[in-house]
C-alpha cells in the first residue's frame, strides 16, 4: 500500500509539513505499517442472486453486491459497516481487479495516532487529506 497526503508521499510530508527527522517519522511509519498490513489473503464469492459471502485473514463477511458499470457496491450484514464502494478495474472470466480508495482529514489521523504516541498533537491546525487506495486482485478458483 501506497499513502500520500495531498499527493505526497507520506514521509515526504511528515518531514516537510512538521520539520520531523527520519527518526521522528519512523514510529508513524510504523503505526501505518502495523494499522494497514501490505496485503492479505482470502476469498470471496459471488452468488448469481447477489449475495456474497468473503473470508479474509480469518475475518468473516456476508451481505449484498450491486454492479453499475464499473462501481461495485459490498453492503455488508454485519453492523456498524456501511457500503463499500469498489472501482472494478478489470473483470473477466478468471480475475477481478478492484480498486477502494478512502479519503480522512489529516487533522482526524492525528487524533488518532495520538493514542499510540505521547506527544500533543493539538497545536497543528492544518486540515491535510490523507488518501488510502487500495487494489486488490481476485482470481477464480
Amino acid at each position: 500500500m501506497e499513502f500520500t497526503i495531498d499527493g505526497q508521499d507520506l514521509v515526504q510530508f511528515l518531514a516537510d509539513t512538521f520539520g520531523l527527522s527520519d527518526t521522528e517519522v519512523q514510529p508513524f511509519t510504523d503505526v501505518f505499517e502495523t494499522e494497514f498490513p501490505g496485503g492479505f489473503e482470502g476469498t470471496i464469492t459471488f452468488e448469481a442472486d447477489g449475495r456474497y459471502s468473503a473470508s479474509f485473514d480469518g475475518e468473516q463477511d456476508s451481505g449484498e453486491w450491486t454492479l453499475n458499470g464499473s462501481i461495485m457496491t459490498l453492503i455488508s450484514i454485519m453492523p456498524g459497516e456501511g457500503p463499500v464502494m469498489l472501482t472494478v478495474i478489470t473483470l473477466n472470466s478468471s480475475s477481478l481487479v478492484v480498486q477502494l480508495r478512502e479519503t480522512e482529514s489529516f487533522l482526524h489521523l492525528l487524533f488518532h495516532l495520538s493514542n499510540h504516541f505521547s506527544g500533543d498533537f493539538d497545536d497543528y491546525d492544518t486540515n491535510e487529506e490523507l488518501s488510502i487506495i487500495v487494489v486488490s486482485t481476485f482470481s477464480k478458483q
